[in-house]
């Protein structure tokens, strides 16, 4: 049972699971998909064995550190910041901002917050691709994650941000699912994948 945020559920999953059954195909699997807030309450209560998360983190349980995945501005296609090699954070103080929803946008308000930058946020979603998607519309422009632009399609520039930003994927494993064998296999799988396929 493994709780987990969208990125992770569309662009790791599919192809680790298939890798891990064809070592153990007697494992089955649950998903249990939703935001930073869900994925943590999921971990917490003990529905799920493991969940993905974003670092830092509370949970009770033990927490191992997957990979570093950036954090990326985007920007509607002929956007006047696209011709920069990188976009300062600052600029989301000035440019109209469309942003997730706070409990899903932790990781993009660490960022603003640590560069003092107030974002003029004009449009909010729960989704990460309703969100990119507004910014080819051109409704504004948005910090998302290197994993969802990974599957990503719209019609957008993409560019680092400067300062270089980033967040730590995790895995927490409540208490309960510490010593369960397959949960110990799977999590060092896991680990030793996201090395392989960076």
């Amino acid at each position: 049972r493994i709780a987990t945020f969208k990125s992770v559920a569309v662009n790791w999953l599919p192809p680790m699971i298939k890798e891990f059954q064809a070592q153990h195909p007697e494992a089955r699997f649950r998903l249990f998909d939703g935001a930073y807030a869900e994925v943590d309450a999921y971990v917490r209560s003990g529905t799920v064995d493991m969940g993905f998360i974003s670092l830092p983190s509370e949970l009770p349980g033990e927490i191992v550190p997957v990979c570093s995945d950036r954090l990326l501005a985007v920007l509607p296609a002929g956007h006047p910041l696209a011709a920069c090699e990188a976009v300062p954070v600052a600029a989301f103080g000035t440019e109209p901002v469309v942003s997730l929803i706070d409990s899903t946008n932790r990781d993009a308000l660490r960022v603003l917050d640590a560069a003092h930058v107030h974002p003029d946020i004009r449009f909010q979603t729960a989704d990460d691709y309703a969100m990119i998607s507004m910014v080819e519309s051109g409704l504004g422009i948005c910090i998302a994650h290197e994993l969802v632009l990974r599957s990503d399609h719209h019609n957008v520039v993409v560019r680092p941000l400067d300062p270089p930003a980033q967040r730590t994927i995790a895995m927490a494993i409540p208490p309960e699912s510490e010593g369960k064998p397959l949960v110990r296999t799977f999590a060092a799988f896991v680990r030793a994948w996201a090395q392989a396929n960076p």
